[in-house]
This record gives C-alpha cells, structure tokens and sequence, in this order.
C-alpha cells in the first residue's frame, strides 16, 4: 500500500508540474489584473498613459475576459470553404489594442498588427488565434474573413501565437477570436516592471484608477495567484495522498520494526553461535535481512503493476499529460527499499554487535 500511494503520489505531482511548467502562451510574470469601471474604459488611452507615467508600469490593456478563461462565445461562425459538419464554436473577447502586447501574446510571422487598425474597407479588423486559423483553412489568413452570418464578416488583420485558455491540460488551444472594443471590457490588465517593490508598485496604480473612480478599491487579482488556483482539486488530492502514504510507510516501519526484533529475538543462540564461528557483522545483517527483501520483491511484484494501472486511470482525463516510465517505479521501489532496510537493520544491527558469549547464554 505504502508503494502504490507513493507511486500515485509522485504521478500526480508529475502531472502538475508538467502544466505549471508548460509555455501557455502568455507571460504570467508581474501581470496583474483590476476591474474595470466604465470611466475607465471610455478614457482608455488617458488611463494607460496615466498609468505609464508612474514608472512602474512597463504596459496596460484591456479585456472583457480574464486571458485564461473565456466566458463569452457563440457559434455558428461563417468562412469561405467552411466545412459543413465543423460546428466552430469560438470564444471571442473584446480587447484594447495594447492588450496583446500588455498580456504577451505573440502575433504569427513578427507582424505587428493590432485590431486597431483598419481593414483594407475601412473597417475594423479581428484576430484570430492559430487553433481557428488552422480550422478555417485556406481562409485563416491575415486578409481572410470571418463572420457571425453569411453577410457580416469582418477581414482579420492578424493572427496570435496559441496560447492556452479555459482548459489548461489541452494538447493545444481552443479557437479565439478578439474583437477591438476596449468600451465593452470589464478588466484592466497591468504589466508591472520588474525589479520593483510590487507593494508600492500597487499603490501607486491604484491611485492612477482611484483619480478616474474614486468610489471603488480596485482589488488587485496576481495572474500567478489566479493560474495556481486553477490546480486547487489537484493539489488537494496530491496532499491526501501524501498523507495517506506516509501513514501507511509509518504503519509498515512499525510491522518491520516489530517482525525484526521478534525475528533477532528468537534467533539470539544462533546469532551467537554463528559469531564464535567467525561469522561478521555483515553476513548476520545479511541473515536476518534476506527475508525481508523477498517479502519487498512480493510487494513490487504486486504493487507495480496496481500502481500503473491507478495512474492510467488517474491520466487518462488528461490530453496533455506525462508519458509513464519505468524510472517513476524504479525511484520508489529503491525509496522503499532503503526506508525497509533502515528499518530492519536498526533491529539486526542490534542484535549482531551483542557479545555472542552473552547471546549463547540466552534462555
């Protein structure tokens, strides 16, 4: 038991350093996140210039959804070679053209084209992410159009990097789409300079918002905070079964330490024979240890193959997700072996340096 909760309990931690590591396609570092009031975002550029101004904000956007979780979308979506049986469902957002940059999403083949600037009609433009760009085809390109109906389109005028939104453990992202209207956002993102005293550095945006809002607090949000939270239940199962296992190591140190001691117990003549007869220290450890180890073979023979078994079960809700290999059971069966062998030779060790004349003695 002690093997396979370890087991679990490394696979998961695995897991969740695998996606807290992956590049989501923003820069998650010194991002910080208010909410937006209308005065905010009808003075836009008069905010972000304010803001800039206090020498501790490298940028500044805003967005009508948080960047890692997208609560506006619809479908169906309408393209030139649309295939029939593709239900395009996409999440859209409504953005300021500083945003992309403020939240480092990257923009396909180094163009520097935001959804500020005009079409070749005139009108304003979109942009799309690679997932949909890859969807719609020939027709997922900067000069393509796409649209909520056959007879409204608007031509994209740029295409993002991926970068992973809603589900966190997606081999890649969902379809995006960002719209340029900075009146219809609800979220300030900041950018601070890094090297700063964050507190201070907090104090002075919120008094830049408070001039345009005084009545609100403005509650900072860590994008940092706001990505960890979203491995809550993760963590929560990652630490119970770290309990668990430990428990079940102690349980198991105190039936070895028991079984060693009764062993060495009733074995006392015979350790003292055997040392009369030449016999060292090590060959005594190796008598009354030999067991033990057949015993830990046994419980890997079992415990291997129920492990791997509990942690495809545990992945397989996961596409992206880390590869099963030997190493991870290898590492533990060793972890657990030594824990035995401290364990089995504190009482051996005991027994083998008794001076053997005392132990011949022994009724």
């Amino acid at each position: 038991m002690a093997f396979i909760l370890i087991c679990t309990t490394f696979v998961i931690y695995l897991q969740i350093q695998l996606i807290q590591k992956r590049d989501i396609g923003i820069k998650k570092e010194n991002l910080v996140s208010f909410p937006a009031t209308a005065e905010l975002c009808n003075s836009a550029s008069a905010v972000r210039n304010e803001l800039i101004n206090t020498g501790v904000v490298e940028n500044c956007g805003f967005s009508a959804s948080q960047i890692l979780h997208s609560s506006l979308g619809t479908n169906p979506w309408f393209w030139n070679g649309k295939d029939l049986k593709d239900d395009a469902y996409v999440s859209f957002n409504f953005v300021s053209e500083e945003l992309i940059e403020a939240v480092g999403i990257k923009l396909l083949d180094e163009t520097d084209i935001d959804p500020a600037k005009k079409n070749n009609k005139g009108g304003a433009g979109v942009l799309i992410n690679e997932t949909l760009a890859k969807r719609m085809g020939k027709e997922g390109r900067v000069g393509g159009q796409i649209g909520q109906s056959a007879d409204r389109k608007w031509e994209i005028v740029g295409i993002m990097k991926g970068f992973v939104f809603d589900d966190l453990y997606a081999l890649e992202p969902a379809s995006a789409l960002f719209f340029y209207d900075p009146q219809r956002a609800y979220i300030l993102f900041v950018r601070l300079k890094p090297d700063i005293d964050t507190y201070e550095a907090i104090g002075r945006v919120q008094t830049v918002l408070r001039s345009f809002t005084p009545y609100h607090a403005f509650e900072p949000t860590f994008m940092i905070d706001r990505f960890d939270r979203m491995f809550e239940d993760e963590h929560l199962v990652e630490k119970l079964s770290a309990l668990f296992a430990a428990l079940a190591i102690f349980i198991s140190c105190l039936g070895l330490l028991g079984l060693s001691a009764f062993s060495a117990e009733q074995r006392t003549k015979e350790i003292g024979i055997r040392k009369v007869l030449g016999a060292k220290i090590l060959d005594i450890l190796y008598l009354l240890g030999k067991a033990y180890m057949v015993l830990l073979l046994i419980s890997f023979a079992i415990g291997i193959p129920v492990s791997f078994y509990a942690a495809n079960h545990y992945l397989k809700d996961y596409a992206y997700r880390i590869t099963l290999g030997w190493d991870i059971f290898a590492g533990v069966a060793l972890f657990i072996s030594l824990i035995a062998l401290l364990t089995v030779s504190f009482q051996s060790l005991k027994a083998a340096i008794v001076n053997p004349v005392k132990s011949i003695k022994t009724e």
